[in-house]
């Protein structure tokens, strides 16, 4: 039975020091996207190596002041829309379903919307069954001892502690690929 039962916390930015050393790392080039190919990790690189350090710490303070809301819906399911990739991401194909397997697949809500960049529009990821409570595991006990706990590094609520960054409101499929 395929169920919604999760949608993002308001989550809040990391610490001004965390994007600082993350556009450090962009200049000294010990940040690269896992897709080289891929057009907007492309243009952040492009746009962050040059970036001057009174430029850095600007936009650290304006990407801090802005007031963070859930932006991807997930879903459970056993059964995920068929896609095709349009531009750089998948999009619903519109016609059936597919087995998800153990795949995460991340549709824009709203297409139009997302292809004119708008910063309201929203995503789903819909996930394998159980995948929320397996989440949960990890945060909590490291996944029956096999890892360190999330919570350790990303705070109780997973959305920021110290130098580190948050994790609530991420992603599914950017978690996973950082992992």
């Amino acid at each position: 039975m395929d169920r919604a039962v999760w949608k993002t916390p308001v989550s809040r930015a990391c610490r001004p020091a965390y994007i600082i050393q993350q556009m450090a790392d962009y200049t000294n080039g010990l940040h690269e996207s896992v897709e080289p190919k891929m057009g907007p990790p492309a243009l952040m690189l492009a746009i962050g190596k040059p970036a001057s350090e009174a430029e850095v710490k600007e936009a650290a303070e304006y990407f801090l002041s802005l007031k963070f809301k859930p932006w991807i819906r997930v879903v459970e399911t056993n059964m995920a829309p068929k896609t095709k990739v349009a531009g750089w991401m998948p999009v619903d194909e519109e016609n059936g379903k597919e087995p998800i397997g153990s795949r995460i697949i991340e549709t824009p809500e709203n297409l139009e919307r997302t292809e004119l960049r708008d910063s309201k529009s929203s995503f789903i990821a819909y996930v394998p069954m159980g995948s929320i409570k397996k989440g949960e595991a990890l945060v909590k006990t490291g996944g029956a001892d096999k890892t360190v706990r999330c919570e350790v590094c990303h705070g109780a609520d997973l959305k920021v502690l110290g130098n580190v960054p948050p994790l609530a409101g991420r992603s599914p499929g950017y978690v996973v690929r950082q992992m």
